[in-house]
């Protein structure tokens, strides 16, 4: 199989696509706006970013060690290579607000 063609067998497009929103087996990821824009801009990373979120979105387990509550917010965060996102997660849904380096994310 082409490269191409098993990333579109994972659901993956390698083009940057406009989607907001996720759906995992157990909790649906829904990127904000800004996110969504972030998650264009780091194109190299989208696919890294999206899949450590579906990760920790089907079993926490999977990214526990590597997630953080932000003091004085109801906000977590995770991190992937130099990257952090910043998310709230409610009983159904993660809400992904902003996703970028690890210097400017949190402003």
């Amino acid at each position: 199989m082409r490269q191409a063609d098993s990333a579109a067998c994972r659901g993956f497009s390698l083009a940057p696509t406009k989607a907001v929103s996720y759906i995992s087996s157990a909790k649906r990821i829904i990127y904000t706006g800004d996110a969504a824009r972030d998650l264009t801009r780091y194109g190299n990373m989208a696919a890294r970013i999206r899949k450590a979120m579906t990760d920790y979105a089907a079993g926490q387990t999977a990214q526990a060690n590597k997630v953080t509550r932000l003091v004085g917010s109801a906000a977590s965060r995770t991190r992937v290579g130099d990257y952090r996102i910043v998310f709230v997660e409610t009983a159904d849904a993660i809400v992904v607000t902003r996703i970028g380096p690890r210097a400017s994310v949190y402003n």
